[in-house]
């Protein structure tokens, strides 16, 4: 039971942390995610490559926000930041990916019929 608390505690603490754009961006990850996969086969491969285009687009997103560092610069610390990443805050982040993909998989399911 505690690690349901550990990573419930990480998942609250990420989103928390989170702006109003970080949301959008994942809501809008997540999203297509969950209309782009046709059965819940599909779910772990959606939510790798719904991380993987999270990271780009915040990636992005910190280039186009006109920050002093050069791009060079930026990947190579966001390179060092991906290795410093706890394995409870990946966890918790593919958890939360995972679940929010289905639930819009089966909402979409449910609406279209099939």
């Amino acid at each position: 039971m505690s690690l349901f608390w550990d990573l419930w505690h990480q998942i609250h603490a990420i989103v928390a942390s989170w702006d109003i754009i970080t949301m959008v961006i994942a809501l809008v990850i997540i999203v297509a995610a969950g209309f782009a996969i046709q059965s819940f086969v599909a779910l772990i491969n959606a939510t790798l490559l719904a991380l993987v285009a999270f990271g780009a687009a915040g990636f992005v997103r910190t280039l186009l926000a006109g920050g002093k560092e050069s791009a060079s610069a930026l990947i190579t610390d966001t390179w060092h930041h991906f290795l410093a990443l706890s394995m409870l805050t990946a966890l918790a982040y593919a958890i939360g990916f995972a679940l929010l993909i289905a639930i819009v998989h089966a909402v979409r399911k449910l609406v279209t019929g099939g």
